[in-house]
C-alpha cells in the first residue's frame, strides 16, 4: 500500500516543514543559553555524483508500474510516479533544498540498532524522539513533511557530532510496496526505504564515507556541529522563500526576540535585532495575500495577532486570575 504519511499536511506543507525541522532543531540544544542557528538554502549538485540519486528511479519506475495495474478507477498515485520520472529523472543536476542547524547535539547516539537518540529516531516511521519534557519536535514526522517536497519522496541526513563516529550521513525514502527491481523473483517491497551500508542494522555512512557535495554545502556555512536535512529532486522553489520567512516568524517569534533562534533563509537574516523590521516587511506582503503557497494561512493569522500584543502591550507585571489554570 502507499504510506499515508504527510496527508494531514495537505495545502499547509511547508508551514509543516518549518515547524517540524526547527522545533526538532531547538529540542537538541547543546545548552539552553547557547542560540540555535539555522540555515535554508537551496543548491544543485550533478545527478551522476552520487547513487543514491540515480540509484532510486527503478525503484519509481517500479512504483508507476504497480500503480498501473493496481486501481483503474483511480490514478492519482500513478500520476505523481510519472511526472516524477518525467520530469527529474533525466535531468543532469539535482535540486536539493537544503536545512542546516547548529548548536545543536545533531544526530547523536547509537549507530548499532539501539533503540534510542535522534538517529535511531530518523530510521522510525512516525517515531517520535523527543529528548526531554517539553520537546515540540517529532523525528518522524519531522521528516515526512521534508519528503513531501521531494519528487521521490526522499531525504538524507548529514550530521556533525561530539562523539564517534562525528559524522553520519543516512537516507530515507517513502513510496509504496512495489516490486523490486534488482533481486531474484521481484520480491514484494515495503514502503519505506533506506540509504546506508548495506549490512542488517543498515548502519549510515561514516567519517570518509560521507559524500562529498553533503560535506561541502554545510561547511559553506561554517557551522560545525550540528545537522543537516537534504530533499533531493526538490519541489521548492525561491519564490517560497518569502513563506518560509513568514511562517518562521509566525512560529517562533519569541524564541527570536528571547535570543533562542537566529535563521538565514535565501540570504535574509533573522535576530533578535533586526526581528521587527523583518516582520513588519513580511507582515505587510503577507496582509496583501502575495505570499501564502503550501503555508496555514489562517493559523498565521492567528499568530500575527498574538506577536500584534506583545509588541504593542501596555501592561507589564503579574496578575491574579481567580480559578485560571486550575
Amino acid at each position: 500500500p502507499n504510506s499515508g504519511s504527510g496527508d494531514h499536511f495537505k495545502g499547509t506543507k511547508l508551514s509543516s516543514l518549518v515547524r517540524e525541522l526547527v522545533q526538532n532543531s531547538m529540542d537538541q540544544i547543546t545548552k539552553k543559553k547557547e542560540t540555535v542557528k539555522i540555515v535554508m538554502d537551496l543548491k544543485k549538485v550533478s545527478a551522476k555524483s552520487f547513487n543514491g540519486f540515480y540509484g532510486i528511479w527503478p525503484h519509481v519506475d517500479a512504483c508507476h508500474s504497480y500503480q498501473k495495474t493496481l486501481n483503474k478507477n483511480n490514478n492519482t498515485w500513478q500520476l505523481r510516479y510519472k511526472n516524477s520520472l518525467d520530469e527529474y529523472r533525466n535531468n543532469e543536476d539535482v535540486s536539493i533544498l537544503c536545512f542546516h542547524d547548529s548548536n545543536t547535539t545533531g544526530l547523536n547516539g547509537p549507530i548499532d540498532g539501539t533503540p534510542k537518540g535522534p538517529f535511531h529516531a530518523i530510521k522510525a516511521q512516525g517515531l517520535s524522539a523527543k529528548q526531554g519534557e517539553g520537546s515540540g519536535g517529532s523525528y518522524g514526522h519531522g521528516a515526512v513533511a521534508a519528503l513531501l517536497y521531494s519528487g521521490v519522496r526522499g531525504v538524507f541526513y548529514y550530521s556533525q557530532v561530539d562523539e564517534e563516529p562525528k559524522e553520519r550521513f543516512f537516507g530515507k525514502v517513502i513510496l509504496q510496496s512495489h516490486k523490486h527491481p534488482h533481486l531474484e523473483g521481484n520480491p514484494y517491497t515495503r514502503s519505506f526505504g533506506y540509504y546506508g551500508h548495506d549490512d542488517k542494522k543498515i548502519s549510515p555512512l561514516i567519517d570518509k564515507e560521507v559524500p562529498s557535495w553533503a560535506k561541502e554545502f554545510r561547511e559553506e556555512h561554517q557551522l560545525g556541529v550540528g545537522c543537516s536535512v537534504y530533499v533531493p529532486y526538490t519541489y521548492f522553489k525561491k519564490d517560497l522563500y518569502p513563506e518560509t520567512i513568514i511562517s518562521l516568524i509566525a512560529n517562533f517569534y519569541m524564541a527570536f526576540k528571547n535570543k533562542k533562534l537566529e535563521a538565514q533563509v535565501g540570504g535574509v537574516k533573522i535576530n533578535y535585532k533586526n526581528l521587527n523590521d523583518v516582520y513588519d516587511r513580511y507582515r505587510k506582503k503577507f496582509d496583501r495575500g502575495e505570499e501564502e503557497d503550501d503555508i496555514d494561512v489562517d493559523y498565521i493569522e492567528e499568530c500575527f495577532k498574538s506577536v500584534d500584543t506583545i509588541r504593542n502591550c501596555n501592561k507589564l507585571g503579574f496578575e491574579k486570575v481567580p480559578g485560571f489554570g486550575k
